[in-house]
């Protein structure tokens, strides 16, 4: 228990969660209706990860679920070599501008494809 409290506080120090977040993660660990609370709240603030769904449309069940922490992505955007980072402004592509629409995207859900002859539904969602 202690091992997730320091990562939490890691967390916090890194700004990757907020103090209330942590206070909320902290206390849902000794609280299983806290941890409810935080399953069903609505996302707000930061994105923090890109989700990636295929359901079986006769189940409704997702058979694929991938989750991206967003962080991940941002520590790889700085580490593109200079040479990709030229191609990319002659392109006008701005990574800090992306991620920053990213952010403001929180709780949308970009892209869902229906596929008929497969009987799945796929969903790609910022939360």
């Amino acid at each position: 228990m202690e091992n997730e409290k320091t990562r939490i506080l890691k967390m916090v120090e890194a700004g990757k969660l907020s103090a209330e977040e942590a206070f909320k993660l902290m206390d849902a660990m000794n609280s299983p209706a806290a941890a409810t609370e935080i399953a069903v709240k609505e996302p707000t603030g930061k994105a923090r990860f890109l989700r990636i769904r295929v359901f079986d449309k006769n189940r409704q069940k997702a058979k694929v679920n991938i989750s991206l922490p967003l962080f991940l992505v941002r520590g790889l955007a700085k580490i593109i070599p200079a040479s990709a980072q030229m191609h990319l402004n002659d392109k006008q592509i701005n990574l800090d501008q992306i991620m920053s629409l990213v952010d403001q995207a929180a709780g949308t859900k970009l892209i869902e494809v229906d596929d008929d002859d497969e009987n799945e539904r796929v969903e790609i969602v910022i939360e």
